[in-house]
């Protein structure tokens, strides 16, 4: 693969990694190639970017014991693991603490990148606060519910808060709660709308075509549409990470398994899912392992580590 150059806006990056790619399935009886060369050809593979819910972590939120010890075993053998979520810095950290994943993470879908540790950023983009608010306005006005989030926590209103309680305390962020969106202040690092899962695709498209290019719109767990600057991605975020830390492009392995994370497997060098993917992410996909359900994550880490 060619290098990857750190483009002005999230659309060029895209056009700067390579799309063309088949899937592979990992099944307990084998790896299945369809390409020439195998994916472990002595190529030292020290970078990995892995989304967290739905990839590593179960649909009920929890975190398998296989595949902690065979993330702790990837760390061990020497290759950075850097978290990429949706979620804020709080949701992260505990996760990359049982896995002993570099304090360095990718938050908010790429609109914040730093040290878990000190929570010191070294890159954040906050959406434009009459977009936002937009964002956020229309959520409830196509029937769902939103939550403004920033570094501090998230915010809802009481007419979402039945919604936004949940997810927040699945992340652990503290959940702030106002009479009304005409109280929200300073701007969000993103704006997430929770609709019923049915409702979700068709209200992320009604959202998308209203907000146009002020936002980068993508949906992202059952029933979450996440809103963000528009020039920002765990893709770019990524290759912020890469480019700090000195690592060859050839070097990157990412795995994700929604809609969100597609621009982030484009980017890596060798791209992983997980079997509950939704089909556009299986479709850039290098190699399919296991559901999050089945501990898919810990079959992908101990086959890096014998490459």
């Amino acid at each position: 693969m060619s290098d990857v150059y750190l483009c002005n806006n999230f659309h060029d990056l895209q056009m700067a990694v390579s799309a063309n790619r088949m899937t592979n399935k990992l099944h307990d009886n084998g790896l299945i190639f369809s390409r020439e060369a195998s994916p472990h050809s002595g190529v030292e593979r020290r970078l990995f970017v892995c989304d967290v819910d739905g990839t590593l972590l179960k649909s009920d939120h929890s975190l398998p014991q296989a595949v902690v010890g065979a993330a702790r075993r990837l760390v061990s053998s020497g290759i950075a693991l850097v978290l990429a979520s949706a979620r804020s810095p709080q949701g992260v950290a505990k996760i990359a603490r049982e896995f002993g994943a570099s304090s360095t993470a990718i938050c908010f879908n790429g609109a914040w990148v730093g040290s878990l540790e000190s929570r010191a950023s070294i890159q954040s983009q906050a959406l434009d606060k009459t977009t936002a608010q937009l964002a956020f306005d229309l959520t409830h006005e196509f029937g769902g519910a939103a939550m403004w989030f920033d570094e501090r926590g998230a915010t809802a209103t009481e007419a979402g808060v039945d919604l936004a309680q949940p997810v927040a305390a699945v992340a652990t962020d503290v959940l702030t709660v106002i009479s009304s969106s005409s109280s929200l202040v300073g701007t969000p690092l993103k704006v997430l709308s929770i609709f019923n899962t049915c409702r979700a695709d068709d209200m992320g498209r009604k959202l998308r075509d209203a907000l146009g290019e002020k936002a980068l719109v993508q949906r992202s767990g059952s029933g979450f549409v996440e809103i963000t600057h528009p020039t920002i991605s765990k893709s770019y975020s990524a290759e912020v990470v890469r480019r700090r830390l000195g690592i060859r492009p050839e070097n990157t392995l990412a795995a994700g398994d929604a809609e969100n994370d597609i621009g982030l497997l484009q980017w890596a060098n060798i791209a992983i899912t997980v079997e509950n993917a939704v089909p556009a992410v299986k479709a850039v996909a290098d190699y399919e392992f296991p559901s999050s359900d089945e501990a898919g994550m810990a079959k992908a880490f101990r086959w890096v580590i014998k490459g």
